[in-house]
This record gives C-alpha cells, structure tokens and sequence, in this order.
C-alpha cells in the first residue's frame, strides 16, 4: 500500500510493505520512503 506527493520541485512516496502470503518475508511491517527533485526541464542532446 502506498501514496506519493508532489510539490514544486519534490516528489515525496511513501509505502507499507505486508505480506499477503503465509511466507514471512524480512520487509514485513516496515515503511519505506523516497525523495525525488525535478531540476528543471527535459535534457536534449545535440
């Protein structure tokens, strides 16, 4: 389960990792985050 956000120049996602398997994995029960920038426009190359 997860959501992500934008302002101006920052993405912020966020995440709940849970297993729906009788596996138990290691990540179980835990939040993971990350930070995008956005520089500015899209690169061309000559």
């Amino acid at each position: 389960m997860g959501a992500g956000f934008e302002f101006s120049s920052i993405g912020i996602d966020l995440s709940y990792l849970f297993s729906t398997s009788r596996v138990r994995s290691p990540l179980e029960g835990t939040l993971r985050f990350g930070l995008t920038f956005n520089f500015g426009d899209e690169y061309t190359e000559y």
